[in-house]
């Protein structure tokens, strides 16, 4: 069993993913690396300001409280991305 199958908020969020764009996906699934707001902006070759536009847009797109609640979301998305390619 998947993490989205456990939490009724957390599927949702899941399924708001899509709505990211191609960039704020990039930053989502950098979020679980645990890195700082400066160490992910250098990795994907931004400033702090814009990584933390992004992620606020992460925050709402996806209706989720915090940086850590989204980190979840991210590894959610990927088991359940995963569990449906092998489907």
């Amino acid at each position: 069993m998947t993490l989205c199958r456990h939490d009724a908020q957390l599927e949702a969020a899941v399924a708001r993913v899509p709505r990211l764009s191609n960039r704020e996906l990039e930053v989502l699934m950098a979020l679980p690396s645990g890195h700082t707001n400066g160490a992910l902006a250098h990795r994907l070759c931004m400033t702090e300001r814009t990584l933390r536009a992004h992620i606020g847009q992460i925050l709402i797109k996806l209706d989720v409280e915090g940086r850590v609640r989204a980190a979840v979301v991210a590894f959610a998305w990927q088991n359940c991305c995963r569990e449906k390619m092998i489907r």
